[in-house]
Formats: C-alpha cells, sequence, structure tokens
C-alpha cells in the first residue's frame, strides 16, 4: 500500500511539474480572404495585442490562426500568424503585424511549415513595434513568427 501511494505522489508531482513548465497558448482561427484590399485581424492574449493587416489574392479563402504563446517565465510571447498543417497558396501584395504592449525581439517568415525564407523578406521597426514586407518580399507566406519580450507595468 505505501508503493502505491508513494507511485501516486512520484505521478501527481510529475504531472504538476510538467504543467508548470508547459507554454500557456490562446489561439484565434479565422479565414484570410483573397479579396485584394486591406484587411485586418487582431488578437489578444496575456496583455498583449498582435495585430496582423493584410492584401492577399488569388485561389479562394483559407483557415488561418493567430496563436500567442506566453513563455513557462512569462517574460516572452510568441506570435505566430500561420496557416495550420498547410501551405498558403494565397499571395500577399502587403503585410503588417503591429504588438502591442511588448516590445519585439526578432521575426521570422516561412513559405511553409518548414522551410524558412530568407530574414530581409521582413522590416522590423523596433520604434514602432511592427514587422512588415521588405521590398525583396516575394509574396509567399504559411507562417510569420514574432518573438517579444512584455512590458512591464512601468514601462506601458
Amino acid at each position: 500500500m505505501y508503493i502505491h501511494r508513494l507511485n501516486s505522489l512520484v505521478v501527481i508531482v510529475i504531472l504538476a511539474i510538467i504543467t508548470r513548465l508547459a507554454v500557456s497558448s490562446e489561439i484565434y482561427h479565422f479565414e484570410l480572404k483573397p479579396a485584394g484590399i486591406e484587411q485586418h485581424v487582431q488578437h489578444e492574449a496575456y496583455g498583449v495585442q498582435c495585430s496582423f493587416t493584410y492584401s492577399a489574392e488569388g485561389g479562394t479563402k483559407e483557415l488561418w490562426s493567430v496563436d500567442i504563446k506566453r513563455s513557462k517565465d512569462h517574460k516572452d510571447v510568441l506570435c505566430v500568424i500561420e496557416r495550420p498543417d498547410k501551405q498558403s497558396y494565397l499571395m500577399f501584395e502587403s503585410f503588417s503585424v503591429h504588438v502591442s504592449n511588448a516590445n519585439i525581439k526578432n521575426a521570422k517568415i516561412y513559405k511553409d511549415q518548414d522551410n524558412k525564407l530568407p530574414d530581409d523578406m521582413l522590416v522590423i521597426d523596433h520604434s514602432k513595434q511592427t514587422v512588415s514586407n521588405s521590398d525583396s518580399f516575394k509574396n509567399e507566406m504559411s507562417r510569420l513568427r514574432i518573438r517579444a519580450s512584455i512590458r512591464s507595468r512601468s514601462e506601458l
């Protein structure tokens, strides 16, 4: 009986540790529509807002998501704008992401789920806390990841 209680206690402790180490995540799904006009989507979680403005053409609407993940130490967020599990076939004319209440550290853009595109396809404006396409952007994107540090109350 003592060993059974000990095993139960070990399982509870392991689950608590796993839960504590897990990254928190808040996901918002939306339909990205290729209307050729500027459109806007925003999502807020953990006191941080990611606002995605885009213009795209071609094909039909696609299911996309904005996922705001908070680091286990609650100091950073990762704003991920993506077409989950598939490559996008839309042609982006332009895009911009504004991050509120956080300071952008870096950003990465992907053609599909695994293939990162060159960094020169993005422009990071730290004074405005925005990430947008550069002149060398080739109109393809399936994922955009922006890492930012959450501002302290004194910085707001």
